[in-house]
C-alpha cells in the first residue's frame, strides 16, 4: 500500500518532456529578441517595413529613367518587388543566423539552452517578420498600381522555401565562422555588397549572353530570385533556374555548418 508523502516535503515533479522544454526555451528566447531588437529602437516595426520599400522605390526610380518598361511586365515596382523580396528574405535569415550564438552567449552557459535553441528562435521570428513584409509590401504594391495579377502559389512557395532554405545554410555555416575567425565577419561584409548587383534582382538572367548567364547561375540567388518571380509573372518559366542545385547546395552547407556549430560551439564560447 502506498504511503503519502510527509507533510511540507514535496515530491519531486517529473521534467517536461524534451519537446515542450524545446518549444517554452525558443518561445522565451524570441521575445528577448522582439524586446531587444524591436522595443528599444525608435520605430523598429516600422523600419522593418520602410527599409524594403525605399530599396524597391529607390530601384524604381532609377530604372524607369533608363528603360521605358522593365523585364516583365509594365510595372517596374513590381518587376523589382519580385526580386527584392526574396533576396532580403535570405539576407536577413543568413545575417541573423550567423549573429544568433554570439547574441545569446551568456544564456548558452546554462545546460538547458544550446545553439540549436538560439538558430530556432532567430530562425522563426525572421520567418513570421519577413513573410509579413513580402505579403505587405506585395498587396500596396498591386493595389496602389491597380496591378491584375494570376499567382502561382507553387512558385511564390518554391522561391520563398529556396530563399529560407539557403539562408540558413549560409547563416549556420557563417555562425561557425565568426566565432571561429572573427576575421571573416568583415570579409563577409565585403563579398557580399556586389550581391544586390550579380543575383538577379534587376534583370533575368535569359537576357544575359549564355556564357555570361552560365556564369551568373552558379550564384544561387539567382536561381531563387528567378523561381519567385514565376509565381507573379504567368508568361515567365525561368527556364535558366536550377532549383535541384540551390536545394543540394543548401542541405550540404546546413550539415556542415551543424555539425561545426555541434563540435565546437562551447569552446568557441570560453574565448
Amino acid at each position: 500500500m502506498s504511503q503519502n508523502a510527509p507533510i511540507g516535503i514535496r515530491l519531486p515533479q517529473r521534467p517536461a518532456p524534451h519537446g515542450t522544454r524545446f518549444l517554452r526555451t525558443v518561445v522565451a528566447l524570441i521575445l528577448r529578441e522582439v524586446e531587444t531588437r524591436y522595443s528599444r529602437v525608435f520605430g523598429g516595426y516600422l523600419w522593418t517595413v520602410a527599409e524594403p520599400i525605399a530599396a524597391i522605390g529607390f530601384l524604381t526610380l532609377v530604372f524607369s529613367m533608363i528603360a521605358r518598361h522593365p523585364a516583365l511586365g509594365t510595372s517596374f515596382p513590381l518587376f523589382h518587388a519580385t526580386g527584392f523580396l526574396p533576396f532580403s528574405v535570405f539576407l536577413a535569415i543568413s545575417n541573423d543566423l550567423a549573429r544568433a550564438v554570439r547574441f545569446s552567449r551568456p544564456l548558452l552557459h546554462y545546460p538547458a539552452i544550446s545553439f540549436v535553441d538560439a538558430l530556432a528562435a532567430r530562425l522563426v521570428l525572421n520567418l513570421v517578420t519577413q513573410g509579413l513584409v513580402t505579403v505587405l509590401v506585395l498587396v500596396m504594391i498591386v493595389s496602389i498600381w491597380d496591378i491584375p495579377l494570376i499567382l502561382d502559389w507553387s512558385g511564390l512557395m518554391l522561391g520563398m522555401a529556396m530563399a529560407v532554405a539557403f539562408g540558413c545554410a549560409v547563416g549556420v555555416v557563417n555562425c561557425y565562422l565568426f566565432l571561429a575567425a572573427p576575421i571573416w565577419e568583415t570579409l563577409w561584409s565585403i563579398l557580399t555588397r556586389p550581391l544586390l548587383i550579380v543575383s538577379g534582382v534587376i534583370f533575368l538572367p535569359e537576357s544575359l549572353p549564355e556564357q555570361v548567364r552560365s556564369l551568373l547561375m552558379f550564384n544561387p540567388l539567382c536561381s531563387i530570385v528567378a523561381v519567385f518571380r514565376t509565381g507573379i509573372y504567368a508568361t515567365y518559366d525561368a527556364p535558366a533556374a536550377l532549383p535541384g542545385f540551390v536545394l543540394f547546395l543548401s542541405l550540404g552547407l546546413g550539415v556542415l555548418g551543424f555539425l561545426l556549430l555541434s563540435r565546437n560551439y562551447k569552446s568557441l564560447l570560453l574565448r
